[in-house]
């Protein structure tokens, strides 16, 4: 049975709205705020829970999609480029490259290329240029094995 259930239909808004105020500042209670966003699909809210925590967006962006496409490429290129930003060791970079090819499997190769060739212009860092690089290459994934990488 759903909480819905337990409440009067014409206080359910008012209920829902109160529940999800107390649930979007709880840390502990992230995970029932996502579901119930999720499961009442109230994409709008959750759109504007991704703006605030650009990260969520590698999780979430399979609920966006559809009505917000340009949205979450926006948010995925910034968390990106927040990634490539920080890094400061092949590990980071390496791991920044991964976000890439996750955009690549949401958003498609051609776009993912063109991120990877503006992010080569901004961020002429050899290390960061080999692991961009590396991503052009289609079917192939990259392992860490040590301190480098080997094609799978």
């Amino acid at each position: 049975m759903s909480a819905k259930n337990l409440v009067d239909t014409k206080q359910w808004p008012v209920k829902l709205a109160a529940l999800l105020a107390e649930l979007k500042h709880s840390p502990r209670a992230l995970p029932s705020y996502l579901g119930i966003l999720i499961e009442g699909k109230m994409f709008e809210e959750l759109m504007n829970y991704c703006w605030t925590q650009v990260s969520a967006i590698e999780r979430l962006h399979p609920h966006l999609m559809i009505d917000y496409l340009h949205e979450v490429k926006e948010i995925y290129t910034n968390y990106i480029y927040r990634q490539i930003e920080r890094a400061s060791n092949s590990q980071a970079y390496w791991s920044a490259c991964q976000k890439i090819n996750g955009f690549k499997q949401v958003l498609g190769d051609e776009v993912a290329a063109g991120l990877s060739e503006e992010r080569k212009f901004m961020y002429p860092k050899q290390t960061l240029l080999d692991e961009l690089g590396k991503i052009k290459k289609s079917g192939s994934k990259l392992i860490k094995q040590g301190s480098f990488f080997l094609k799978k």
